[in-house]
């Protein structure tokens, strides 16, 4: 059977090709006419010149104030900055270099925390179970370098006590303590299971900004082991004493839960700031010089407060 197309469908099928290929000439016209110029990296490092299907995308790409604040921030320091920024209300979000891999420092300690309230719940430990060893073992365990004169002093603590102290003040004989009774095995299944795919505790701890933003968002939607497991955790975030960092130049009333994370080069800070809408602000750092970035991050959350808090609240509020 001859099966007739309508002139008609024909017309508009051509006419819409030479529109699509108005378009493009426009388009190739208007940069490839222009002196390439130098690409300068959030990384601070110079890149290749953008491809003309990279100009053309970038025309559509629609970045919000804060996106282009942060970059441009970033932009202009020496070393590796990752950005995880989004508001929990309205999901606008914020991405700078946020699947690049750091040294977690002592920002693992969060996924011990989780995995400790996890196995609370399964009745496997109990919070006021009382955890003994000496510090040699401990070390010895974990394959770190200790003093002599220190591997016989004990270190005892009760479950509860050593996840507070853990976070609070970041204390690393609490977090190997913790990680030692639950099982690195365990910790490491806990990972996989909740989607933190670019983050292991194999060697040196490794994680992305994306990661750790993931699980504040999943802490704050209570999905992290339980609704109730997820507020006493977030309360314990909400406790933290190293406060040179996020909170720094907050406003006091501001409440903010949050994990730092410090290790020779690597400087971090990651929570929840919970302005007139919550936002995470997760900002991880490889510089040689960890207190600028130090300070870089405290900018960055006073740019990230400023944005949100003169926008419009979102109706959820």
């Amino acid at each position: 059977m001859r099966v007739t197309i309508p002139w008609s469908m024909v017309k508009k099928f051509f006419v819409s090709l030479a529109v699509i290929a108005l378009i493009l000439t426009v388009l190739f016209v208007k940069f490839e006419g222009k002196k390439e110029a130098e690409i300068i990296s959030p990384l601070g490092k110079n890149s290749p010149p953008k491809t003309f299907a990279q100009k053309v995308a970038s025309v559509f790409e629609n970045k919000s104030k804060l996106q282009t604040q942060l970059e441009n921030f970033v932009r202009a320091q020496d070393g590796t900055y990752g950005v995880y920024v989004k508001d929990l209300n309205t999901q606008e979000t914020v991405q700078i270099n946020s699947k690049i891999t750091f040294g977690s420092a002592s920002l693992y300690k969060l996924w011990v925390l989780a995995e400790a309230y996890n196995q609370i719940k399964s009745g496997q430990i109990k919070k006021d179970e009382t955890i003994s060893t000496t510090r040699g073992d401990l070390y010895q365990k974990f394959e770190l370098d200790i003093g002599e004169e220190n591997k016989d002093e004990e270190i005892s603590d009760s479950l509860d006590d050593a996840t507070m102290q853990m976070i609070t003040v970041s204390d690393n004989d609490s977090a190997l303590l913790v990680s030692d009774r639950l099982g690195l095995e365990n910790i490491s299944k806990f990972m996989k299971l909740n989607g933190f795919k670019n983050s292991n505790l194999e060697g040196d701890p490794q994680t992305t900004a994306e990661d750790i933003g993931l699980f504040f968002e999943k802490l704050y939607k209570g999905e992290i082991v339980d609704r109730d497991s997820s507020t006493q955790m977030m309360e314990i975030l909400k406790s933290q004493r190293l406060n040179d960092r996020l909170p720094k130049y907050l406003p006091e009333e501001i409440t903010v839960a949050h994990k730092t994370g410090e290790l020779d080069t690597f400087k971090h800070d990651t929570g929840i700031i919970f302005g007139q809408d919550p936002y995470i602000v997760a900002v991880l750092t490889d510089t040689q010089d960890p207190q600028t970035a130090a300070e870089n991050i405290a900018e960055i959350a006073k740019e990230t407060f400023n944005y949100f808090e003169n926008k419009p609240p979102s109706k959820k509020n």
